[in-house]
């Protein structure tokens, strides 16, 4: 598939859409193309949160799919850096590896696609960072424990890639990935290698990192012509170094300066160059695995011999994935990178070639055909070609374009024999005139003899012949004209048609607009309420089965003490209605007291009012004196209406008057015994009025015990009040308790039918998607067809109109044709015929140029080759020289230390003086052999910037030359120019001879 979207895209350039059959084979496969790009995998489907690295072809993305929330890492490699470097480009490994690949030590890969600029690898994301990043935090050495246990986990993964038949070739600590458990990960396979048949790698290229190479591969990369291989054991150096480094803070072979020369160097020189700090706490297990990694090819360890280690004595090789790890990453979410460094955002510059217009057939994504891989798909597809099955909609797609492309053909078909059918009628017209003028010729020749008539005849021929003329070229006119009003009409038509369809375009991308704006609506709600019920469900499942059964024990506990409260509230209520009843009934008793005291003081007032009345009266009728009435008076007021003692005393005593006549003696005797019967009476009332005292005295008594039984009662009721006050304050107090309890437990209730609600909702949110789809499914492809047939309309339209232009022009040469023509052509020959001599001449000079420049350039290249093959000796010997200047280095030191040796013991042996004279010449004459190579090597390296110099300037030549060549090559063009604008001059010089002969002919 990756090979025919490739093919597609090749042939959508403007250049190659003209050719017919290219325009065709892009309208068949349009629809289908649109759709099997919609549905394969793209960037815009993953969003980006962070980037966590970069390297030499791309980066690397923290990104999140927007389908399933899951988090992955996207690596991003543009294809112009790997087209520019190919032979250091391993993409298809990588894939490779990460998709076949069933060990747990090694990155997983879920998909692998393509656009027109980047490749694209979706893996699994550890959040836990690298291996570098966990040094930084352990101050870049590691205890030997934990240094053990990593060694042991990258062995393992690293055998595992060896076992799928790869070989790694960038072991470093920034390559090995930790997981959320803290166990290894290994990645970045941009440098991996496949293993032949014989477990071997034959290859030049330069890979790796300069820290954590291996020897063979530098010397792979430094002897090209010569045929070198290496297998495993590169990886297992690369071990050895990232071992050194945990134990010891730092690589063994690296330069304090920097320098990578220097450090290739120490590599080479491994065997002197490897040594151990002198104050560390690393066991002699440790320093001898390292010193048997770090050792020559033949002699590296093995996996088995790894395994078999003193070093990793005790160590459960089966289930170290299965233990705890001495450093667990805290990880907030999946999409952490807080143990990742951060990456600054580099602006890359825009790829200019990319946007250029393609003239030709370019190529530039056929390298990666193949390379579109999904998980899902893994196990149907071979080879990871991501082959998607052909659906439903695609064969209806290319039904419709077949359908499509027959349509053109019949407009083509009726529109060409419309044009046909003038063109025959014109052509016949014109083969009429022709038969016309031939026996006009033939006329001409046989009244050849009669002169006047014939040239009378002739005029009138002549005449005749421009009648004719003219009528023929009214006739192509008329055509003309007819053709005009035709192809006006048609393009009237098209016009509204086009009209019509780019409505009914706009319509429907409103409507595709607006739908796909509501799909993504729906969408997002659909995505959040999914989220959030994903979380709630999550999150509350547990937490309301709990809830549930802590509300109905707190329900139950709250509806016994509500019973009991209850009860108590309705002992207290019927108490207080009872205490209500007696304050009651003591209310009316005491009212009821109140109206008898009443109407017995109103029962006194009114009969002491009587008493008073009656005695005055009979005062004042038998006249008594003055005392008499006092006493009266003091009777009466002290039969006034209080509550005081009542006392009446009344004296009668003789006054001096003397009773002269027995009237008044029966008077004073009837008076005497009205007072006396008053007396009684007041006896009588005095008595009453005690009692009646008695009766206020025990009344007042009664009404104070009284008055004291209610204000106790008062303060009973009081208390009782203040009582069933608290106890209603409580009562209210257990049924708001009640009431939110009856609310939390709706609340709940309403959240478990929220909860249907919203699934129920889901599913219509579902099913409203999966109708949006299909509708946009149906405007898409309506809208597509309604684009084609307007494409398709206004291509007709603009063939009519160009085929409109080129009648015109064609009427409008025809013309003018006849006017110029003659004058023109004598011009044009002459002028071309001196081009065409100066063009043969100038050919012909640069011909010889260009053999001149031709073997000019075969022997610079011949010079350059060997230039190049003398810098590579000299190379090679100056190595050769460093390495030879060493070891003499090494004797010459030797020789100095036996040299004062045998100074010290100089004073035992004379034999010793013999040596010592010997070792001197030896030392001498090495020293001038030091002296003499060194002369040699700067005469070499004189050599070399010679030789580079010479290199340059050829170079400059060759760039000379190649501007020549490209200058001779427009020559040619130009060249092949003018001889096709002399054949057209032929051409037309051959046509005015034969337009010279008619017109003799006829005169």
């Amino acid at each position: 598939m990756d090979g025919f979207l490739a093919l597609y895209d090749e042939c959508t350039n403007d250049n190659l859409l003209k050719k017919r059959a290219v325009s065709s084979f892009v309208k068949k496969f349009n629809s289908a193309v649109f759709c099997s790009k919609r549905k394969r995998k793209k960037a815009s489907d993953f969003e980006v949160k962070a980037i966590i690295g970069r390297g030499h072809f791309g980066e690397v993305q923290v990104v999140r799919e927007k389908s399933t929330d899951a988090v992955f890492a996207m690596k991003v490699l543009r294809k112009s850096d790997l087209l520019a470097q190919p032979e250091i480009s391993c993409f298809e490994e990588e894939r490779d590896i990460m998709g076949t690949s069933l060990s747990p030590w090694i990155t997983e890969l879920h998909y692998a696609f393509q656009d027109s600029i980047n490749l694209y690898l979706v893996m699994d994301f550890h959040a836990g960072g690298d291996l570098l990043s966990l040094l930084s935090r352990h101050d870049e050495i590691f205890e030997e424990d934990m240094a053990k246990f990593y060694i042991a986990e990258m062995a393992i993964a690293i055998n595992s890639l060896h076992e799928m038949g790869y070989l790694h070739r960038d072991i470093k600590p920034e390559n090995i990935l930790l997981d959320c458990t803290g166990h290894i990960k290994l990645a970045d396979f941009g440098s991996a290698a496949k293993l032949n048949e014989e477990k071997m790698v034959s290859s030049h290229m330069p890979v790796g990192t300069p820290d954590y190479v291996a020897p063979e591969l530098l010397l792979s990369m430094n002897k090209v012509k010569q045929q070198i291989t290496y297998g495993p054991e590169v990886d297992w150096w690369s071990l050895g170094i990232c071992a050194y480094e945990m134990l010891f803070g730092a690589t063994p072979f690296t330069n304090d300066h920097g320098s990578m020369v220097s450090t290739y160097a120490n590599i080479m020189n491994f065997k002197n160059i490897l040594k151990f700090p002198a104050d560390s706490n690393v066991s002699d297990k440790a320093k001898d695995l390292i010193e048997k990694l770090l050792t020559d090819s033949k002699s590296r360890l093995s996996w088995f011999e790894i395994k078999a280690h003193p070093f990793f004595q005790g160590m459960n090789w089966d289930t170290i994935r299965e233990g705890e790890a001495p450093y667990v990453p805290s990880i907030h979410g999946l999409d952490d990178t807080s143990h990742f460094d951060e990456v600054e955002q580099v602006k890359r510059q825009p790829n200019v070639e990319a946007l250029l217009p393609q003239r030709d057939f370019s190529g530039k994504d056929l390298p990666f055909v193949g390379f579109t891989f999904s998980k899902d798909s893994k196990s149907t597809g071979s080879r990871f070609m991501g082959s998607p099955t052909t659906s439903s909609s695609s064969e209806s797609d290319l039904n419709n374009s077949n359908l499509l492309n027959k349509g053109c053909l019949v407009d083509q078909s009726s529109s060409s024999a419309s044009l046909a059918d003038m063109d025959k009628l014109t052509l016949e017209i014109l083969a009429e005139k022709d038969q016309e003028i031939e026996k006009l010729r033939r006329l001409l020749h046989l009244d050849d003899g009669n002169v006047i008539p014939a040239e009378a005849r002739c005029i009138s021929l002549i005449e005749k012949w421009n009648s004719m003329d003219s009528e023929i070229r009214m006739i192509e006119d008329e055509l003309l004209e007819v053709k005009m009003e035709e192809m006006k009409a048609e393009i009237i038509l098209l016009e509204t048609e086009q009209e019509k369809l780019s409505s009914q375009l706009r319509v429907k991308e409103h409507h595709l607009a607006k739908t796909i704006e509501a799909l993504n609506d729906a969408n997002a709600k659909l995505q959040n309420t999914q989220k959030m019920m994903d979380r709630e469900k999550r999150k509350s499942r547990e937490a309301h089965h709990k809830d549930f059964m802590l509300l109905e024990l707190r329900n139950e506990s709250w509806e016994s003490l509500l019973q009991s409260k209850q009860a108590t509230i309705d002992e207290l209520s019927a108490r207080l209605r009872d205490l209500e009843e007696l304050v009651e009934a003591y209310e009316d008793s005491e009212e009821k007291q109140a109206t008898e005291v009443h109407q017995l003081q109103q029962k006194l007032n009114t009969s002491l009012q009587d008493l008073s009345t009656f005695t005055l009266t009979n005062v004042r009728m038998s006249g008594g004196t003055g005392e008499a009435e006092v006493e009266l008076d003091n009777l009466h007021h002290a039969m006034c209406p209080s509550k005081k003692k009542l006392t009446l005393h009344v004296t009668l005593k003789a006054g001096r008057c003397s009773f002269s006549d027995n009237k008044t003696l029966i008077k004073l005797q009837a008076l005497q015994k009205m007072v006396d019967k008053y007396a009684e009476s007041a006896r009588d009332w005095r008595e009453k009025e005690e009692e009646l005292n008695a009766k206020i005295n025990s009344l007042e008594l009664d009404n104070h015990t009284l008055k004291q039984k209610e204000g106790m009662g008062r303060k009973m009721k009081d208390s009782l009040m203040e009582k069933v006050t608290s106890y209603q304050l409580e009562v209210e107090a257990q049924k708001s308790i009640i009431k939110e309890l009856q609310e939390t437990m709706r609340s709940y209730l309403n959240k478990s039918s929220n909860y249907s609600d919203s699934d129920r909702k889901l599913k219509e949110v579902q099913q409203s998607k999966l109708d949006l789809e299909s509708e946009l499914m149906s405007v898409k492809e309506e809208s597509e067809k309604t684009r084609l047939s307007a494409l398709h309309k206004t291509k007709q339209m603009e063939e009519a109109i160009k085929k409109l232009e080129e009648q015109r022009a064609l009427a409008q040469d025809y013309k003018n044709r006849y006017d110029c023509q003659v004058e023109l052509t004598e011009v044009k020959v002459r002028s071309l015929e001196d081009e065409l001599a100066k063009v043969t001449s100038d050919r012909q000079r640069l011909e010889r140029r260009e053999e001149t420049l031709t073997t000019q350039v075969e022997t610079l290249q011949s010079l350059l080759d060997d230039r190049t093959l003398e810098m590579e000796k000299l190379e090679r010997r100056n190595t050769d020289i460093q390495t030879h200047l060493q070891q003499l280095q090494q004797r010459n030191t030797d020789l100095q230390v036996q040299i004062e040796s045998l100074q010290k013991a100089s004073s035992k042996n004379d034999a010793q003086e013999k040596s010592k004279a010997e070792l001197g010449f030896q030392v001498s004459r090495l020293q001038q052999q030091n002296a003499d190579l060194e002369h040699r090597i700067t005469t070499a390296l004189r050599e070399k910037q010679g030789l580079e110099d010479k290199v340059t300037i050829s170079e400059r030549d060759k760039e000379r030359l190649m501007r020549r060549i490209e200058r001779l090559e427009t020559l040619e063009k130009d060249r092949h120019e003018l001889e096709s604008r002399v054949e057209k001059m032929a051409t037309l010089e051959r046509e005015k001879r034969r337009l010279e002969i008619k017109v003799e002919l006829i005169f």
